[in-house]
C-alpha cells in the first residue's frame, strides 16, 4: 500500500489542494494519506473502496477520506471522473462556522481537529440527487489552477462554504433515514443519565447519538415527547428520587446528590412541584422499607 505525504503534495502556504482524476485501469494503487480528503464524482459510475469495503458512487455523490484510511477506485461506467478536495486541519477555522456546522469537525473524517469521534469514515458518504455540490468543486478546481493572488484564501471560504452545505445535506439524509425508525428520544436521555449516574448531562454528546444539532435536537425532543428537554430531566430525575426514597434508607441529602442536584433548596423546591410533597414526606408515605 502506498502511502502520501502532505509534504509531496502540499506547496509552501497551501493548505488547500485540488486535483482532478480520470480513471485509468491499474493507475492507482490502494492508499492512504496524512491529509484530509473531500472527494467529488464529476462523471460516470465507479466503486470506491473505503477500508476494505466496497461502495457504488456516481456523479454527484460526495464524501470524506479520514487521514490513514486506505482507499481506491474502480470504473463501472467508462467516463469515470473525480475531483478530490486535499486539506489540512489549518484550513478549517472554528470562528468561521455557523452553530450547526460547528459539529462538522465531530466528525471522524475531522479526527485529528477534534477529540470527539461520532461516527466513522465509512458512513460519510452524500448521495446528492441534484448535484448541488459541483459547481463549488468545479470553483474550486478552476482557482486553484489559475493560482492567482489570493486563491489559497478564497479557496479556504470555498472549503468553509462546502462544509456548512456537505453538514446541512448529511443532516437531511440523516433525518430522512431515521424516519421510517424515528429514536425514542426519551428513552435515550434516560439511558444517558443513567449511565452517568444522573450526575451528569451534556446536550452537545446525546445530541451527537442522533447527529443532530443541540438546539435543534431539543425542538426535535419537544416534538416527540411533548415536554421540554429541561422538563423531562426534572421528571426523570425525581423519579429516581422517588425510587431512592422509597426503597433505600439513604440520607435526603444523599439522595439529592445521586439524582444530580447540588442546591438543597432548589432540589427540594423541583421535588414538590413535581410530587406535591416534600422528600421526607413522599418517603414516610411511600416508603417500602419495614420499620
Amino acid at each position: 500500500m502506498y502511502r502520501y505525504h502532505a509534504n509531496d503534495l502540499f506547496q509552501k502556504g497551501e493548505s488547500v489542494v485540488m486535483t482532478q482524476s480520470v480513471f485509468i485501469p491499474n493507475a492507482l494503487m490502494e492508499h492512504d494519506h496524512d491529509y484530509l480528503e473531500l472527494a467529488y464524482i464529476q462523471e460516470g459510475v465507479g466503486e470506491h473502496i473505503l477500508n476494505g469495503k466496497h461502495y457504488t458512487v456516481k456523479k454527484g455523490d460526495v464524501f470524506f477520506i479520514a487521514k490513514n484510511s486506505t482507499h481506491n477506485y474502480n470504473a463501472i461506467s467508462p467516463n469515470f471522473t473525480w475531483i478530490n478536495c486535499l486539506f489540512l486541519p489549518t484550513a478549517l477555522s472554528s470562528d468561521a462556522f455557523c452553530e450547526n456546522a460547528k459539529d462538522i469537525v465531530r466528525l471522524a473524517a475531522f479526527a485529528h481537529i477534534s477529540e470527539i469521534q461520532t461516527i466513522t469514515s465509512d458512513s460519510l458518504e452524500l448521495h446528492s440527487e441534484s448535484d448541488e455540490f459541483g459547481p463549488i468543486f468545479n470553483d474550486m478546481l478552476y482557482e486553484y489552477k489559475e493560482n492567482k493572488s489570493g486563491c489559497q484564501e478564497i479557496l479556504r471560504h470555498y472549503l468553509t462554504i462546502l462544509c456548512i452545505r456537505l453538514f446541512r445535506q448529511y443532516s437531511r439524509q440523516n433525518l430522512q433515514k431515521s424516519s421510517l425508525s424515528e429514536p425514542n428520544y426519551g428513552q435515550l436521555v434516560a439511558d444517558f443519565l443513567e449511565k452517568n449516574s444522573f450526575g451528569h448531562f451534556n446536550i452537545n454528546e446525546i445530541a451527537q447519538k442522533v447527529f443532530l444539532s443541540p438546539r435543534y435536537f431539543q425542538t426535535v425532543f419537544k416534538k416527540h415527547t411533548g415536554r421540554s428537554l429541561t422538563a423531562f430531566l426534572h421528571e426523570t430525575r425525581i423519579d429516581k428520587a422517588k425510587h431512592f426514597l422509597e426503597t433505600t434508607d439513604m440520607p435526603v441529602n444523599s439522595v439529592m446528590l445521586s439524582v444530580g442536584y447540588n442546591d438543597t433548596k432548589f432540589f427540594y423546591n423541583i421535588f414538590k412541584r413535581y410530587t406535591g410533597m416534600t422528600p421526607g414526606m413522599y418517603r414516610e408515605q411511600f416508603s417500602t422499607l419495614k420499620i
